[in-house]
């Protein structure tokens, strides 16, 4: 529920929720990818028949979908070597930023 708020993030909330109850780091951040990953399954039903309208052809299409995913495991590599090794601080210390802006906006 605090994840609705502006600069509680979903993943900080689910992996602050999966450290409380016990779970070590790591399994932490798979807990929080894998809650993620419903939404994120739910936003593709959702979008994917507008894709399909895309004037652009299918390869462009194809190829932002396939780099969307490399990045996306990139950036889940390095957030789960930040968690094992600097904890979710680093991330509180981000959080009041993006709150302060869509607070003003």
């Amino acid at each position: 529920a605090l994840s609705i708020l502006p600069g509680v993030s979903r993943a900080a909330a689910t992996l602050a929720a999966g450290l409380r109850t016990g779970l070590a780091r790591r399994e932490a951040g798979h807990f929080s990818f894998l809650l993620g990953s419903i939404a994120i399954a739910g936003a593709i039903v959702l979008t994917a028949p507008d894709m399909t309208s895309c004037s652009y052809g299918a390869l462009p299409l194809l190829l932002v979908v396939a780099s969307s995913f490399i990045a996306s495991l990139a950036a889940l590599h390095l957030l789960f070597l930040l968690l094992v090794r600097f904890r979710l601080w680093p991330f509180a210390l981000y959080l009041p930023l993006p709150a302060l802006l869509a607070l003003l906006s």
